[in-house]
């Protein structure tokens, strides 16, 4: 049996995520936002929510009939798999493809381990506070 995705629900998320990746892309350069200290936190914390916002739509079903820890775990779960991708993606363009295509590595930047583990753990944050705001409101079981 194949299943019918509705595309349409994952829409906003989505447009929330391109638009928290162009401002920080593009805006921020343009604006020099990124001398603003912690910015990049900003965005990270803004991430952790859409990624969240994303993954409660996806397992909407699954989370309605799941207990509120198992919810907020698998939300956060979801988050954090994202997170890291993010931080993998950082260092692989600027290590790797920063040499083939220096216009990504301009956009990409690689901190050190302290920088990637708040950046990380900013954006289990947002999941977090988007998971428990969720929860009060949906008031799953």
């Amino acid at each position: 049996m194949i299943m019918k995705i509705d595309y349409a629900k994952f829409k906003m998320p989505v447009l929330a995520g391109l638009a928290v990746i162009f401002v920080g892309a593009f805006v921020a350069e343009w604006f020099y936002l990124y001398d603003i200290r912690y910015f990049d936190k900003l965005l990270h914390l803004s991430g952790g929510i859409i990624s969240a916002w994303f993954f409660s739509v996806f397992f909407r079903k699954e989370l309605g009939i799941s207990s509120k820890f198992r919810a907020i775990i698998i939300i956060l779960s979801a988050t954090g798999f994202v997170g890291i991708l993010w931080e993998f993606a950082e260092y692989i363009s600027g290590a790797y493809v920063s040499q083939i295509a220096p216009i990504v590595a301009h956009y990409m930047f690689i901190g050190d381990l302290v920088d990637t583990l708040g950046d990380i753990l900013t954006d289990l944050t947002g999941g977090l506070g988007f998971s428990l705001s969720l929860i009060f409101r949906l008031k799953f079981r």
